[in-house]
């Protein structure tokens, strides 16, 4: 005869005899009771299709869930991997845009036929450096305007002496006004420096990359040209971190922007706006003809 007690005991037992969590001796008893109480067998089988159930709903949940998650990990990859390509695509295009100027500009870097003009207005006081260059003579004009006064330096370079870790010496004569007072120094021993400069230059690939990262890149027009405004370009030989316009014929600037910079002990400067014109196959013999040297007092 079943005794009550034993089906309350068993009831109450079921649902770790279910999850497998009573011991041998307690299943044996439960296993026997269910095989001859019809009604603890009716509630064994009722509890263990609800835990299936549940366990079932569980088990749709939890794919559901990781479904989801695939599906939000793909797209979320898919978005990485758009953000990288363009980042790529528009890295790319600054480096071929780069690279194409210097490579102009340095074509032209070493020709043996220029002239080149270097505007440049800062704090009231006008200045300007004019180049011409014809094989191995060069003529260097540099004029200071101001309120105040007017200087003119120019400099015939006229015979090559020598040639030492890239500088230039020459047999030059200078020719230098001062208001009124006109002052020459003759067959002086000087050294030059004013060659064209490339200031899109990078050593390496590596380089060129790095740079492009930052650099920002838009296409514009100035002074009559069609130019690329080049801005945040730390190359080597670049001194115009703000932006400078470079043609995209020649490679070289016709426009640097104003920018202000910091020395090491903290002083703070301020870099000027520049203009440059370059001219190619334009310089002959004349350029080179010396004024009259009875204008000016000798100093020797």
């Amino acid at each position: 005869m079943i005794n009550n007690n034993d089906c309350k005991i068993v009831h109450d037992l079921l649902p770790n005899y279910i999850d497998g969590l009573t011991s041998k001796e307690t299943s044996d008893y439960i296993k026997d009771h269910l095989n001859s109480c019809k009604n603890c067998n009716k509630n064994y089988s009722k509890m263990n299709m609800k835990l299936e159930s549940n366990l079932e709903k569980s088990t749709e949940k939890e794919i559901n869930f990781f479904k989801k998650y695939k599906k939000r990990l793909f797209l979320l990859k898919l978005i990485v991997s758009a953000v990288f390509l363009i980042f790529i695509i528009f890295t790319a295009r600054k480096m071929i845009i780069i690279s194409s100027l210097s490579n102009k500009a340095e074509k032209l870097k070493d020709s043996n036929n220029y002239h080149s003009v270097e505007y440049h207005y800062n704090y009231g006081t006008y200045k300007k450096v004019e180049v011409f260059k014809l094989d191995d003579k060069y003529k260097i004009i540099m004029s200071t305007m101001s309120d105040e006064n007017y200087e003119n330096f120019t400099i015939f370079m006229k015979e090559k002496l020598s040639e030492e870790n890239g500088i230039n010496r020459y047999l030059a004569n200078m020719y230098v006004i001062r208001g009124q007072e006109k002052t020459a120094y003759l067959n002086e021993n000087m050294g030059n420096l004013m060659n064209l400069q490339n200031v899109l230059y990078t050593e390496n690939l590596w380089n060129l990359f790095i740079n492009s990262i930052q650099t920002s890149i838009t296409t514009t027009t100035l002074n009559g040209k069609d130019c690329y405004f080049i801005a945040n370009f730390n190359g080597y030989n670049n001194f115009y971190p703000s932006g400078v316009y470079i043609d995209k014929e020649t490679g070289m600037p016709v426009n640097a922007v104003s920018y202000e910079y910091e020395l090491e002990d903290g002083t703070k400067m301020y870099g000027y706006p520049k203009d440059f014109i370059y001219e190619f196959n334009t310089v002959d013999d004349d350029d080179f003809i010396e004024p009259s040297i009875e204008d000016y007092q000798i100093n020797n």
